[in-house]
C-alpha cells in the first residue's frame, strides 16, 4: 500500500493585508504536511488572469505601489506525495485615505442641502453620524454613501455630521465634522441715528445664521469712495465729531458657508444742542446791548428774529451769528428776539425769547 505520510492540511488561511506606499505589504499562510511546497498567484488591478509569481514560501510580501494597490493573491500547496491545496484569494491595498474632507453647506428652507467626502481605498464603506441642534450626541444615520443630503428644515438647521470609513482590510477613518444649515439672511437693518457733539453714535444690524462675521464700511460726509473700517461686530459705533457728521455706513455680513449679505447705507447725522441759551439783558440809551446763545452742531448758521415792543410780529434780523447786538434807544428799549439754529443736514432748534430794555 501507498504510505501518504501526514495528510496536507491549511491551518492559516491568508487575510487581505493594507500598507501604506512605499511599506512592505505581507500576507502569510500556515500548512501542515509533508514536504510543503508553495507557489503565488497575483493579479493586478486592470489585469484579467492571474498569473504565477516568484515567491515560494509561506510569506507573501512586496513594496506597496501605486500599481500594485488592490493587488489579489492566492498560494497553490503541494506535498511530496503531490497533492495540491488551494489557499482563499486575498487583496493586498493601501488603507483607506480620505483626499477631499467634507465642507460646511447651506440651502434654504425646503430646499435640498448635501456635503460629501473623497476618499481612496479598497472596498470602503461609509457610515454618516448626526447631530440636531438641541441634542447632546451624535446618532448614526442611514445614509451610507459618500454624499449626505437632506431637505433643510427648521428643526435640521444646523445639523453636524461626519462620515466614518471603512476599507476592506478594517482600517476607519473619521472625516472633520462640519455644520449644515441655513444661510445668513438680516432680520432688522441698520437706521439713521443722531447724536450730539461728543457723544457716542451707533446703530445696529439684526442678522440670523452660522458663525456670522461683520465688517463695517464707511464714507465721510461729501465722499465718494467707501472704506474698510475697523467695527467688526453687529453695532458700528464712533464719536460723534465734525469728521464723523454726516458719515455713511453699511455692513456686510459673512457667515461660515461663504454665503454674504449687505445691508442698506445709513447715514450718521449730529443734533444740534443748545447748550445756553440767551437771556434778557440791558444797557443805557446808547450803550451797546447784547445776548448770545451757545450750541453744538455741524456747520452751524444762526438766524435772529426780533420785534419792537410796538410790533405784533417778528422779522428776520440781519445778525447771523451767535451773538445778537444793538446800540440801545428809547424806541429799541421793551425789543425782544430768539433765534434758530440750523445745521448742515437740516436740522434746527429755536432758542428761548429774550427781551431787551434800557437800563434806568
Amino acid at each position: 500500500t501507498l504510505n501518504m505520510g501526514n495528510p496536507m492540511k491549511i491551518t492559516k488561511q491568508p487575510v487581505n493585508t493594507s500598507a501604506k506606499i512605499g511599506e512592505n505589504a505581507k500576507v502569510t499562510i500556515a500548512a501542515t504536511g509533508d514536504g510543503l511546497k508553495y507557489q503565488w498567484y497575483v493579479k493586478n488591478p486592470g489585469q484579467t488572469s492571474f498569473t504565477k509569481s516568484s515567491v515560494t514560501s509561506a510569506v507573501y510580501d512586496y513594496e506597496m505601489t501605486e500599481a500594485k494597490n488592490g493587488r489579489q493573491v492566492y498560494c497553490v500547496i503541494k506535498d511530496k506525495y503531490g497533492v495540491e491545496l488551494k489557499t482563499n484569494t486575498v487583496t493586498i491595498g493601501v488603507p483607506v485615505a480620505i483626499t477631499k474632507q467634507p465642507v460646511n453647506a447651506s440651502a434654504a428652507v425646503g430646499k435640498k442641502v448635501s456635503t460629501s467626502v473623497t476618499a481612496t481605498g479598497n472596498g470602503l464603506k461609509y457610515q454618516w453620524y448626526v447631530k440636531n441642534p438641541g441634542q447632546t450626541s451624535f446618532t448614526k444615520s442611514s445614509i451610507t454613501s459618500a454624499v449626505y443630503e437632506y431637505v433643510m428644515s427648521e428643526a435640521k438647521n444646523g445639523r453636524q455630521v461626519y462620515c466614518v470609513i471603512t476599507d476592506m482590510f478594517g482600517n476607519k477613518v473619521k472625516t472633520a465634522t462640519v455644520t449644515l444649515g441655513t444661510p445668513v439672511t438680516i432680520k432688522k437693518q441698520p437706521t439713521n441715528a443722531a447724536a450730539t457733539m461728543g457723544t457716542n453714535m451707533l446703530t445696529s444690524v439684526k442678522a440670523e445664521g452660522h458663525g456670522l462675521k461683520y465688517q463695517w464700511y464707511y464714507c465721510e460726509y461729501g465722499g465718494t469712495t467707501f472704506k474698510k473700517s475697523k467695527v467688526k461686530s453687529a453695532t458700528y459705533s464712533c464719536q460723534m465729531t465734525e469728521d464723523s457728521a454726516g458719515r455713511r455706513v453699511y455692513c456686510e455680513i459673512t457667515d461660515m458657508f461663504g454665503n454674504k449679505v449687505k445691508t442698506r447705507t445709513v447715514t450718521l447725522k449730529s443734533d444740534i444742542k443748545i447748550i445756553s441759551q440767551p437771556t434778557n439783558a440791558s444797557a443805557a440809551v446808547g450803550k451797546k446791548v447784547s445776548t448770545s446763545v451757545t450750541a453744538t452742531g455741524t456747520d452751524l448758521k444762526y438766524q435772529w428774529y426780533v420785534r419792537n415792543y410796538s410790533q405784533k410780529g417778528f422779522y428776520p434780523s440781519s445778525i447771523t451769528d451767535a451773538t445778537y447786538e444793538y446800540v440801545m434807544t428809547a424806541e429799541k428799549s421793551g425789543r425782544q428776539a430768539y433765534c434758530v439754529i440750523t445745521d448742515r443736514f437740516g436740522n434746527s432748534v429755536t432758542t428761548d425769547t429774550v427781551t431787551f430794555s434800557a437800563a434806568k
